[in-house]
């Protein structure tokens, strides 16, 4: 069902509701209304204002071309450290189903907790079987959590692996070292923008470019040029 101009998270799956509402519902009581941003290409401006009509135009943030997470992910983090570079961002794709809301929402609010002090904080789901379809997050520390918080477990990441053939996501889900990466990731805007100098000097460069034109007659303009410059990571 799901096409370029009508990707996942336009379509009703487990709900009566588009997925992208849902992932902003899942929010309500997390964070005011004005306060939560998407960011999507261009292709997507007329939908998302069909699923999102009490969006003010300036909480959306839109990519002139596709550049992958890492670049898209650093635009909305400039936007949004102009107004507070302490700010914590937590940054949700939009095409997932989650039923236990309640437990979603407090390890959000953990999670938050943990970014303040500049970790960089992802949330690992426990596989319940060997899926090839999702990618996977090998724990430092597998069976010794590191820290606990509320009554979750806090480990050190040692790496992320791409999505496995079967064997290999056997191994990984016997070895119990492994999670699913959930593609949901916790941090305050500066400590990621201070990543990107350190790791991504290429995109920290062009977002710096970005950043003193935001809310300027120039932005439109020199977003397109800057922004299609910058590589797909």
């Amino acid at each position: 069902l799901s096409r370029r101009k009508r990707p996942k998270q336009f379509l009703k799956i487990g709900t009566d509701r588009a997925l992208i509402v849902e992932t902003i519902e899942r929010l309500e009581s997390l964070v005011d209304a004005q306060h939560c941003t998407v960011v999507a290409g261009q292709n997507h401006v007329e939908r998302l204002k069909e699923c999102l009509p009490h969006f003010a135009e300036k909480r959306f943030i839109i990519e002139p071309c596709p550049r992958n997470t890492a670049p898209c992910i650093g635009l909305a983090a400039i936007h949004i450290s102009k107004v507070d570079p302490e700010a914590v961002l937590v940054v949700l794709p939009a095409d997932h189903h989650i039923e236990d809301v309640p437990t979603y929402r407090k390890l959000v609010n953990q999670a938050c907790e943990l970014a303040q002090d500049g970790s960089i904080v992802t949330l690992g789901i426990k596989p319940s079987r060997a899926e090839t379809g999702y990618g996977y997050i090998k724990l430092k520390s597998a069976g010794e959590e590191q820290d606990s918080i509320g009554s979750s477990a806090v480990h050190d990441v040692d790496r992320f692996v791409e999505k496995p053939d079967l064997e290999t996501a056997k191994l990984y889900v016997d070895s119990g070292h492994y999670l699913w990466n959930s593609g949901m990731f916790v941090f305050t805007a500066k400590t990621l923008l201070d990543a990107y100098d350190k790791h991504l000097p290429d995109i920290a460069r062009g977002l710096s470019n970005i950043r003193p034109i935001i809310d300027s007659p120039q932005y439109s303009s020199q977003l397109e040029n800057i922004f299609s410059a910058l590589p797909s990571v």
